[in-house]
């Protein structure tokens, strides 16, 4: 599985949430790689992202909590675009994924 800009946005959350609880901090980051275990073994478990098509790739999502994992698949390959707050403006989603 290959990340782009979305590792250091998951980074950028484990630190933002740290800033409260370490431990919370872990727990939110671990439950993002697992998913993104069953994302490889099944990449389409989930659906399209409306708010993404009409683009150069067809975006899916995974939610994760309070958090949406933007992937693409390409040659049976998963590649994660974003890790998305949903608790954000939906609209912001477009800017994150280029």
């Amino acid at each position: 599985m290959k990340q782009s800009g979305a590792l250091i946005q998951l980074e950028d959350l484990e630190d933002y949430i740290a800033l409260d609880s370490e431990v919370a901090a872990r727990k939110v980051v671990a439950k993002i790689l697992k998913a993104t275990s069953k994302l490889q073994s099944n990449p389409h478990i989930s659906q399209v992202e409306e708010l993404l098509k009409g683009r150069e790739f067809e975006y899916h999502y995974w939610v994760v909590d309070n958090h949406k994992l933007i992937y693409r698949i390409e040659n049976k390959t998963v590649y994660i675009i974003a890790v998305f707050d949903t608790r954000r403006n939906p609209s912001k989603m477009g800017e994150e994924v280029r």
